[in-house]
């Protein structure tokens, strides 16, 4: 559970940190508004994700199952929204941007691919659902494949949530690079 709520936190304060990052960028190479505003978009829709996520490391799926796949179908979304602005966004800044757009897009397909299986699955598993205790699902009770196929699914969109922070962890190194790259080449120092 703690586990689940400090990645919460870490993912606000990350792509907070990132949407910094990446306003700072636009602002020295264009005066447009829109980019900045969509930095400030997604960081919110992260922001909101985050909330879902430390919610969800305290909820228990045995008497809130309804707020529990709420609060997941709300994060699944928000990275539905979210994951291809910033690929447009690093598309826009970096110069080594082709690899960050790969993988920000496989983490995309891979994180919808997750989202729609789950929600799929689950209803599916819903719908044949016949067991006696509804949260100890034994292998031989209708319902048991589906929600099993729901669960790895589950399991995939989290992985993508891990990803994605890598992802971003990577582009700001390489964002500390570049400043130091410039710094160098302003102070007339060249490294090799």
């Amino acid at each position: 559970m703690s586990l689940m709520g400090s990645y919460g936190v870490m993912t606000i304060i990350s792509q907070w940190l990132w949407s910094i990052m990446m306003r700072k960028k636009f602002q020295r190479r264009t005066k447009s508004i829109m980019c900045p505003f969509v930095c400030i978009f997604s960081a919110g829709v992260y922001t909101l994700l985050g909330i879902c996520i430390v919610i969800l490391s305290f909820i228990d799926t045995k008497h809130n199952n309804k707020i529990h796949y709420r609060l997941t179908v709300t994060s699944f979304v928000c990275h539905t929204i979210v994951l291809p602005l910033n690929t447009l966004l690093v598309v826009f800044v970096f110069r080594s941007w082709k690899w960050f757009v790969l993988a920000r897009i496989l983490v995309a397909i891979q994180m919808g691919l997750g989202s729609f299986f789950f929600r799929y699955f689950n209803k599916a598993g819903l719908r044949v659902l016949n067991a006696v205790n509804h949260f100890y699902i034994k292998r031989h009770e209708p319902g048991y494949k589906e929600f099993t196929w729901s669960a790895i699914c589950e399991w995939i969109v989290v992985l993508g949530c891990v990803e994605i922070t890598l992802i971003t962890g990577l582009e700001l190194r390489n964002y500390e690079k570049e400043i130091e790259e410039r710094k160098r080449k302003h102070a007339g120092i060249w490294t090799i």
